[in-house]
């Protein structure tokens, strides 16, 4: 009868061992990836990758007070680490192409002169560019 017992719990034992998952726990660099994108746009935040998931864009809006301010950071995935980070009022961020962003940026004071406050961000060399999309660029 004991050696009954000792198979049945022997059993039960194995069969929690086994449905028990083995989850990966995620690398310390994705870790510190998250928790430094996390202390720059708060935890509630978007994240949208370029065409090949080379880049990762992540961005956050505060409403609230006035102007609508708009936090971003790009990461590059395979080294798991942020590249470029800035913010921009009243305006937005995109993708324009795989490596280059489309940013539009109000001014607090507005000029006399209408000037564009639309450019581009090339990831790879991180100049900033003009952008008029009547020329294409």
């Amino acid at each position: 009868m004991k050696q009954f017992q000792y198979t049945i719990w022997s059993i039960v034992v194995l069969c929690l061992i086994v449905s028990c998952k083995n989850q990966k726990p995620p690398s310390q660099k994705e870790t510190t990836l998250q928790s430094s994108i996390e202390a720059i746009l708060g935890v509630s935040y978007q994240e949208f990758y370029n065409q090949d998931s080379t880049f990762l864009l992540c961005s956050t809006t505060i409403t609230s007070p006035r102007p609508v301010v708009t936090k971003f950071v790009v990461c590059q995935t395979d080294k798991q680490e942020i590249i470029f980070q800035s913010s921009v009022k009243d305006g937005f961020v995109k993708w324009y192409s795989d490596s280059k962003l489309l940013i539009k940026d109000q001014p607090g004071i507005e000029m006399k002169e209408p000037t564009n406050h639309t450019y581009l961000i090339d990831l790879s060399t991180k100049r900033k560019t003009a952008y008029n999309p009547k020329n294409n660029e």
